[in-house]
């Protein structure tokens, strides 16, 4: 007989865990959202705003990196968690995975002055704006959790969670679409940027796409860690 874990015990006496991954995954949202003004420097050859962007978003990431610690240090271990604790540390490490691919997107154009042509430029931002709203969909999806556990992960509100992570999911397949004609454009304009041309922009917009991707796969990791209850 499997012996179901007490839930409203938890939502009474313990803090949820959900509240510090919502706080976490809403801080990771907002610096996504700097990514704009990031591609927006770059494209306009702005490479002293762009170490400016990068600072910033290092300084940030740095405070969600010390969130997701906090986080971890703080799950109870025993029978009052409402999922498995693995589970919970499991769908921690990809959502952190957002801000720390966030700096890698920033510190990547950092690295090289861009000469991006015109096409490409409204490529990166149709591709950002892409990623902006599947990680801003995300951060909804894991409010929704911090509010559902709340009252003990009731069957209807399951359902939307569930949902909410399929949008996310479709979200980013619509993200890997832009990012694959992207990266045809810039294949393209190899007679305009040259070899490391190519290879800078190429690896730029890949990092970008990884900051949906791992906001899929914490929802997938979501769903996982809800089926197992």
């Amino acid at each position: 007989m499997k012996i179901r874990k007490p839930k409203t015990l938890f939502s009474v006496f313990l803090p949820s865990p959900f509240t510090g991954l919502a706080e976490h995954a809403e801080m990771a949202g907002k610096l996504v959202h700097r990514l704009r003004d990031a591609v927006e420097a770059f494209c306009d050859g702005d490479q002293g705003r762009v170490r400016e962007l990068e600072d910033e978003v290092s300084r940030e990431e740095h405070r969600i990196d010390v969130r997701k610690r906090e986080i971890r240090e703080n799950l109870p271990k025993g029978v009052f968690l409402p999922v498995d604790r693995s589970d919970l540390l499991a769908f921690l490490k990809p959502q952190d995975s957002i801000a720390d691919f966030a700096e890698d997107v920033v510190h990547i154009m950092s690295l090289r002055p861009g000469k991006v042509p015109e096409e490409i430029r409204k490529g990166l931002s149709e591709l950002v704006d892409a990623v902006v709203r599947t990680v801003d969909a995300y951060v909804e999806m894991v409010d929704k959790l911090s509010r559902v556990a709340k009252f003990s992960f009731r069957g209807k509100d399951i359902a939307q969670v569930m949902e909410e992570i399929s949008r996310v999911e479709e979200l980013e397949h619509e993200t890997d679409i832009i990012e694959m004609s992207l990266g045809r454009k810039i294949f393209a304009a190899e007679g305009e940027i040259g070899p490391a041309g190519v290879y800078h922009l190429s690896e730029l917009a890949k990092a970008i796409g990884e900051v949906a991707n791992n906001a899929a796969r914490a929802a997938d990791r979501l769903r996982t860690m809800i089926s197992r209850r």
